[in-house]
Order: C-alpha cells, then sequence, then structure tokens
C-alpha cells in the first residue's frame, strides 16, 4: 500500500508537468500572432504613409520643372523645347554653330612596317678576291662616305688594297673575319643611311581606289609615343599574293633615329568628299527616343529638339540629308547636357530616353 502511493504520486507529477507544457504552447501561440498583426499593420501604415509623401513630391517635381523646361504641340506634332536661364547656358557650355556646306572628312587606317630607305642603302663587296688582313669597323659603327672598312690583301697580285663607304651612315650588316677568304661576289658589309626610312603600307583591295600619291598620312609607332606626318610617294602596281595586299610608301625623316626599321606602325590617310555638301558637327547629334536629333536655338535661351538625317560620317562631321537647311542654328556643344535635362525632366515621360 505505501509502496502504491509513491507510483501514484510520481504518475500526478507527471501529468501536471506535461498540461502545463501543452498551456505554456497555447499562450505563446496567441501572443505570436498578435505580435505578427502588429507589424503587419505598421508596416502597411507606414507604405501607405511613404506612398503619400512620394506622390507629393512628384507633383512637387511636375511643377517646379516648369520653369526651365516647356513642351508644346503644333500640328499634331510634339515639338520639345527647353529653356535656360544665362547661368545654365553658362554652366552647360552651349556653343552655337550654323549649318553650313562643307567637305566630309573620313580616315582610312592602314598598318604597316618601317623599312629601310632603299635608295640610301650601299652594299659593299670587295673589287677583287683575297684575304682580309685588316678590319676597321664593327657591326653598328656611324661612318661617313669614304671611310676605310677592312683591307684585303688580293689572291692575284698579292697586294693590299682598302675597302671604303660609298654612303654615311650606319653598318647595319658584317660579313667579314680576320683571315677570312672573301669573294668578289659577296656583301662583306651592309651600310644603310637611316636619316630617312620608309614606311611601307599594306592597302587591300577595297580601299585601294581611295589610295592617291600625294596624299597626307598621320604615322603612329605600335608600342611607342612616335608619332610623324608624310605624304604618300609611291602606290606598288602589282598584288602581292603573299600579303594578299598592295604597298603604299611613305618617307619619313628620321633626324633623332626614333623610327627602327621592323617596327610596326600605324597609319591614317586623311580623305574628303569631292564636292561641298550641308554638314552637321557629329558632337550636335543625340539620339531621343530612338531618332537622331539636334537642339536648335530658336530664340535667346530657347531650344528645340528636330529630327535630322544623316548621310555620310565623317571624323569632325556628318553629311546631313534633312530636318535643317543652310543657315539654321544649332547647339555645336553642351547638346549631351541639355538631352541629359530632357529625359531626366517630367519631359521624360514624353520624349522618352535616349540611347
Amino acid at each position: 500500500m505505501k509502496i502504491l502511493s509513491k507510483k501514484t504520486s510520481i504518475l500526478f507529477i507527471i501529468i501536471f508537468l506535461g498540461a502545463g507544457a501543452i498551456f505554456y504552447s497555447y499562450i505563446s501561440n496567441i501572443l505570436d500572432n498578435n505580435c505578427a498583426h502588429k507589424i503587419n499593420d505598421d508596416h502597411n501604415f507606414h507604405s501607405e504613409h511613404r506612398d503619400i509623401e512620394e506622390n507629393d513630391h512628384e507633383h512637387h517635381d511636375v511643377h517646379s520643372g516648369h520653369d526651365e523646361h516647356d513642351l508644346q504641340k503644333h500640328d499634331g506634332e510634339d515639338k520639345i523645347k527647353i529653356r535656360l536661364s544665362a547661368k545654365s547656358m553658362d554652366l552647360v557650355g552651349i556653343e552655337i554653330e550654323k549649318i553650313r556646306e562643307g567637305q566630309i572628312q573620313s580616315n582610312i587606317e592602314l598598318i604597316g612596317e618601317v623599312g629601310y630607305n632603299e635608295d640610301r642603302l650601299a652594299h659593299i663587296v670587295p673589287r677583287f678576291p683575297g684575304i682580309a688582313k685588316r678590319i676597321y669597323k664593327k657591326l653598328g659603327d656611324f661612318v661617313k662616305t669614304g671611310d676605310v672598312l677592312a683591307e684585303i690583301e688580293s689572291n692575284e697580285s698579292l697586294s693590299s688594297y682598302k675597302i671604303k663607304s660609298l654612303i654615311p651612315g650606319r653598318i647595319i650588316q658584317k660579313h667579314i673575319t680576320l683571315g677570312e677568304f672573301v669573294s668578289d661576289e659577296t656583301t662583306i658589309f651592309k651600310v644603310a643611311d637611316l636619316s630617312t626610312v620608309w614606311i611601307n603600307l599594306a592597302v587591300y583591295s577595297k580601299d585601294l581606289h581611295n589610295i592617291k600619291i600625294g596624299q597626307k598620312v598621320n604615322i603612329e609607332s605600335v608600342g611607342t609615343n612616335v608619332r610623324a606626318g608624310g605624304i604618300v610617294s609611291y602606290i606598288q602596281p602589282i598584288f602581292n599574293e603573299e600579303t594578299r595586299s598592295f604597298t603604299a610608301r611613305v618617307v619619313l625623316h628620321n633626324k633623332k633615329n626614333q623610327l627602327r626599321p621592323g617596327m610596326f606602325v600605324k597609319a591614317k590617310i586623311l580623305l574628303k568628299t569631292g564636292k561641298k555638301i550641308p554638314i552637321v558637327l557629329n558632337n550636335a547629334l543625340q539620339v531621343v527616343n530612338e531618332k537622331l536629333c539636334v537642339f536648335v536655338l530658336e530664340e535667346t535661351g530657347v531650344f528645340r529638339l528636330v529630327n535630322v538625317t544623316i548621310g555620310k560620317q565623317g571624323v569632325h562631321y556628318s553629311h546631313l540629308i534633312s530636318g535643317l537647311n543652310i543657315g539654321d542654328s544649332y547647339v555645336a556643344e553642351g547638346s549631351f547636357e541639355l538631352k541629359a535635362k530632357l529625359v531626366t525632366s517630367d519631359l521624360g515621360g514624353h520624349a522618352g530616353h535616349g540611347h
């Protein structure tokens, strides 16, 4: 009986603890649900309040933008205008130019290599076969016309004679050593005058009709800061089957010896249209609503967006086909800033975003 009472007591304790745990879980769920509802209510309240503030802010911006931007419609077509104060024009850096007639300049880009001026290159060959008795110059030495390069003992007469340089320049090849037998058919020295060099440019068939003798060429050495200007002096009349190109040659002065034979170069040849045509500055062209446009000066501080059509594009100007007339004033510099003001203003919804 005493043992049964102890077991009964333990059972009551277990039941009591289990009931307490269930009650605690129930109360916790109720509290968590109340907190979640409270957080959602607060979040919705703040979201609604923020939306109201943003709507008020947008409404304010629409009205505040009318001071410097204006949108007008004529004949069913939108005419977008921007108004700027004199101070704003100075800050933007507005520059005005008039549509005029001119030539379109474009570039053809070619690659090439620096070569020796073969008109100033000398192959030194012995007059008679013999033995090299003395050698006075080494590879890379600068020599003058008449400088003695070596002394040869003739095999026939056994008398010595001197080998002299035929031109001023540097020894770029040397094929003779002391005591060596040299033939009268072998070049023992090669001397090059590097005060001028040839720039040999590869011209492919598609560009050949645009290349003319006398054209100006701007040369830039690849991997260096060396730049120079010259003219086309020669165009190879025969197609080179190995390079699949023709060669156009430019002769350049090289007094400082900055251009070395074997160096690679890039060249730009300036081309012009044969006749004068209406032109517009490339910097003035902007794309708005996927259309090419320029800003036209309508009156002091008022700029209107006008769609234009262009043809051939050059280095600085493009051929104007339609949209403006000769003499019309347009924004030559500062058009990008006007476009930025346009697409970020209240007119952005009408004008669209430029690309």
